[in-house]
């Protein structure tokens, strides 16, 4: 380490007799060749013996490519902020300017002036830790939206970590945590988990908003109408992107927006003689890099063709990587009509971000697919991996082997469908079902709904008695039905009676209205 700005004008560094070995004095303007070994005193000059231009360059080609032009205070902290996530950075903002908004009214309202700490600044960073505590406290029990409505539980809570780290990362105070428990503010921690708990008991933000997967039918429908296919640029873009989502967990829009050409390949697995895509995810929102994530690698998806399909994914993504550059942007522009090779053709553009924000709506419209009773977002196909994954029964590491979870997150993304759900609901049904009781030709015909109960009948041979009662025997335990009366007129039987039993019953017991068996 060089000392030379620590003491003035020093340009000379004397190490001590104990350190030293041959060398007297060592100069402090060192080069590369240094790492080579100690020079000889004949080799060495004190900086004041070195000329201008040798100070400023010893050798230019070196150190131009060995390191970047200086970096001025503005530059860092504008790197530093590019880095932290855009919908993070909105969220801050957006923050900040709830409590100025906050601050100005609450300032304007006459009872203000006679509590500690009046005016209240419009920069929360100005407040010391106990006026935070107490203005933090009225802050969140205030505040509402802009149409007067209260906000749901789960805002307030990013509105207070926004605040937060705006005074961290802003005002330097490195030790606020409004969360944690036993703080400073802990007053105010208690306020916010009060208004929670007072909102959610009110019903506000039970239901939360979140996007619905595609159905089957759905896609189906979108290759059937022409918004999905291989022949037209648009057609290819479009299946590009939405199997982005479902093959590779492509998040709603910042995933598509890096994605790069260079990530994708079509290679084969010659062991299984099947062809494959292989995609090396980039950096996304749960694997940002740095320090936190410099140990978490993430595992390159391969995705298997499937010969028996009518549309190979495998071919579509070969054709559309083929017609576009193989470095840069993954999304560009399709064009209208064909090149001279009769092929889809794509400008050097990319597709605007306001396009990419519509994609899968513009989908669905073009499909005619109503979408009223559905959130249809860009996110729905990463939502469809998920959700189809989970209703085949795939283990939750093959699912997060795809989406790239690394928490139990993935959970909110498996949407129990039809098959599921009815299954539930058949199995906490009461088990006894009644039977259908027909009138078929000449005789009365009872069907069980399920073959797993055995029946023991009552009737009368006489075509105007009625039925009176039935019994119902399940294998664990019995139970008792009664059947429907049915009118006179409607029982045609002629000393006979046709039941439908399951082949597990061995013996049918029919007992007459004299009870002899």
């Amino acid at each position: 380490m060089c000392h030379c700005h620590r003491y003035g004008n020093t340009q000379e560094l004397l190490i001590p007799r104990a350190r030293a070995s041959e060398h007297e004095r060592v100069s402090c303007a060192t080069d590369d060749h240094a790492k080579d070994g100690v020079r000889s005193n004949s080799d060495t000059k004190p900086l004041s013996a070195v000329s201008d231009n040798q100070q400023t360059v010893a050798n230019p080609s070196t150190s131009a490519a060995r390191f970047g032009d200086p970096m001025s205070e503005q530059q860092i902290r504008e790197k530093n902020v590019g880095a932290v996530p855009k919908k993070t950075r909105a969220l801050n903002e957006w923050s900040v300017k709830v409590w100025v908004d906050w601050a100005r009214h609450r300032n304007a309202q006459p009872v203000t002036v006679y509590e500690p700490g009046y005016p209240i600044p419009e920069d929360i960073g100005l407040l010391d830790d106990a006026m935070l505590n107490y203005w933090g406290q009225r802050f969140i029990m205030e505040i509402k939206r802009q149409d007067g409505a209260d906000h749901p539980p789960n805002t307030l809570h990013q509105l207070v970590c926004g605040l937060q780290r705006y005074l961290r990362n802003v005002c330097g105070k490195l030790y606020i945590n409004f969360i944690k428990e036993g703080t400073q503010f802990n007053d105010f921690r208690k306020s916010l988990d009060t208004r929670m708990k007072e909102l959610y008991a009110a019903g506000v933000g039970i239901k939360r908003s979140s996007s619905d997967p595609v159905t089957m039918s759905d896609e189906i429908r979108m290759w059937e109408i022409g918004v999905f296919n291989s022949s037209s640029a648009t057609g290819l873009s479009n299946a590009v992107f939405y199997y982005n989502g479902k093959l590779f967990g492509f998040r709603g829009f910042q995933e598509h927006i890096n994605c790069q050409a260079t990530q994708f390949e079509i290679l084969e697995d010659k062991e299984q003689n099947l062809r494959y895509i292989l995609f090396t995810p980039g950096q996304r929102k749960n694997s940002q890099g740095g320090l936190k994530g410099r140990k978490f690698v993430q595992e390159p998806v391969r995705h298997y063709e499937q010969p028996d399909r009518q549309h190979n994914l495998v071919e579509l993504y070969e054709r559309y990587l083929a017609l576009i550059p193989r470095a840069g942007p993954m999304y560009r522009q399709p064009l209208d009509g064909v090149d001279e090779n009769n092929n889809p053709k794509f400008s050097a553009a990319t597709i605007s971000h306001n396009g990419i924000k519509s994609m899968m709506k513009r989908f669905f419209t073009e499909a005619g697919i109503d979408t009223n009773d559905s959130k249809i977002t860009n996110h729905s196909a990463r939502v469809s991996l998920c959700t189809t994954l989970y209703n085949k029964n795939f283990a939750d590491k093959a699912l997060t082997s795809r989406s790239k979870h690394r928490s139990n997150a993935v959970q909110a993304y498996q949407r129990e469908q039809f098959d599921i759900l009815n299954g539930i609901s058949d199995a906490l049904e009461p088990e006894l079902k009644n039977p259908k009781v027909q009138v078929k030709g000449d005789g009365l015909e009872l069907k069980l709904e399920k073959p797993k109960f055995c029946v023991t009948e009552t009737v009368s041979s006489a075509a105007d008695e009625k039925i009176s009662s039935a019994k119902v025997e399940q294998y664990s335990r019995p139970a008792t039905m009664e059947f429907p009366v049915l009118p006179s007129s409607d029982c045609h039987v002629d000393d006979g009676l046709v039941i439908h039993v399951p082949n597990c019953v061995k013996n049918l017991v029919i007992v007459k209205s004299d009870e002899k068996k």
